[in-house]
C-alpha cells in the first residue's frame, strides 16, 4: 500500500494531447496543490486549444480495471470525473463507485473549448444521471447547464436560479454553474446546495479564451474537499487557485494554455 502522507485523488477523464485540459489538467492541478493524482483514462484525443481532430474511446471494462487497480493500492480521498462519453461506461462507473464514501466531483463535459461535441445530447443526459448518483458536486459550464436543464440562462440571473433549482431536483446534489453571470467586469460562479443560492464573483481576467479552466477548477475543488474543507470553502480556495493560474498565464504569454 502506498504511503498515506499525501492526499491521493483519482481523476476519471479523457486524455488531451495538448496537456491543456482533461487528465493532464487534473494531474497538473493536483500535483501543484501538493497532492498526488492517479488516473483512469476514458478516451484518447488528438487535440489542441483550437480543435479536436480525433477521439478514441477506451473499452469500458479497461476503464473500470484502471479504477480497480488504483483503489486497491491507494488511499484515495477524492474522485474527479470529467469526460465520460458513453452511457454504458457511466453506468459501470456509478455501480463501482457506490461502495466508496469519499467526495466525488463531476465535471459534466459535453463540448471542448474549441466547440467539439464529445457525445450525443440524449446519451449525455443519461450519462450524467448515472455519474451524479454519488456526487458531492456537479460543475457544468453555462452551455452544459442549458443542455441539462433545457433553459437558456446566459447572463440572466433569474433563469440561472431556475436552472439551479431544476438541476438540483433532477440530480439530487449541489450544482455549481461556472461563469454563468457577467455583471459589469465581474464573472460569477453560482452554487445551489439545496438550501441557498451562493454567488462567487471575481474580476474578469482580460486574457481571452483559455483551454482547461473548467477541468482545473473542478479538480481543485475535489482536492480541497478531499483535504477536509467544506463545500463553500473548497470552491473559494479552488477559485483563488484558478485566478492565480490565469494571472500567471497572462504574465507569461502562455498562448491559451494555463500555467498551473
Amino acid at each position: 500500500m502506498v504511503s498515506k502522507k499525501k492526499i491521493y485523488i483519482l481523476s476519471i477523464a479523457g486524455s488531451d494531447s495538448s496537456s491543456g485540459a482533461g487528465i493532464q489538467a487534473d494531474l497538473k492541478t493536483i500535483m501543484s496543490l501538493g497532492g498526488y493524482c492517479t488516473v483512469s483514462i476514458t478516451s484518447i484525443t488528438a487535440q489542441n486549444k483550437n480543435k479536436v481532430s480525433k477521439i478514441y474511446n477506451l473499452n469500458p471494462d479497461l476503464v473500470i480495471d484502471q479504477i480497480k487497480s488504483i483503489m486497491e493500492d491507494f488511499d484515495i480521498k477524492g474522485i474527479k470525473i470529467g469526460l465520460v462519453n458513453n452511457k454504458v461506461l457511466s453506468k459501470k462507473i456509478s455501480s463501482f463507485l457506490k461502495k466508496f464514501k469519499i467526495p466525488i466531483v463531476v465535471d459534466p463535459v459535453f463540448v471542448s473549448t474549441s466547440g467539439f461535441e464529445f457525445i450525443e445530447k440524449s446519451n449525455y443526459k443519461t450519462s450524467q444521471v448515472y455519474l451524479s448518483n454519488h456526487a458531492r458536486l456537479l460543475t457544468p459550464n453555462v452551455f452544459e447547464a442549458e443542455i441539462l436543464s433545457g433553459l437558456k440562462i446566459k447572463n440572466n440571473l433569474n433563469k440561472t436560479k431556475e436552472s439551479l433549482y431544476f438541476l438540483y431536483k433532477k440530480f439530487q446534489t449541489p450544482i455549481l454553474i461556472k461563469s454563468v453571470y457577467v455583471e459589469k467586469n465581474n464573472i460569477c460562479d453560482t452554487l445551489y446546495d439545496g438550501d441557498d443560492i451562493k454567488m462567487f464573483k471575481h474580476k474578469r481576467v482580460d486574457i481571452g479564451e483559455f483551454h482547461g479552466t473548467g477541468c482545473t477548477l473542478s479538480s481543485a475543488i475535489c482536492f480541497y474537499l478531499a483535504n477536509g474543507n467544506d463545500l463553500v470553502d473548497s470552491i473559494l480556495k479552488a477559485r483563488k487557485y484558478l485566478l492565480s493560474s490565469l494571472n500567471r498565464s497572462k504574465s507569461s504569454n502562455s498562448k491559451g494554455y494555463l500555467c498551473h
